[in-house]
């Protein structure tokens, strides 16, 4: 398996774990949690 490939299938598999966190954070903080991340931008 190339470099690349290893690291997509890496990543497909850590991707549905963090838009869950995401969306659990979201849950609990509410929309002041999307005001604070864009200030990370």
């Amino acid at each position: 398996m190339k470099p690349w490939a290893k690291r997509e299938e890496q990543i497909n598999r850590v991707m549905p774990s963090t838009v869950g966190l995401y969306g659990d954070l979201q849950g609990i903080a509410g929309k002041s949690l999307q005001r604070r991340l864009r200030g990370w931008r």
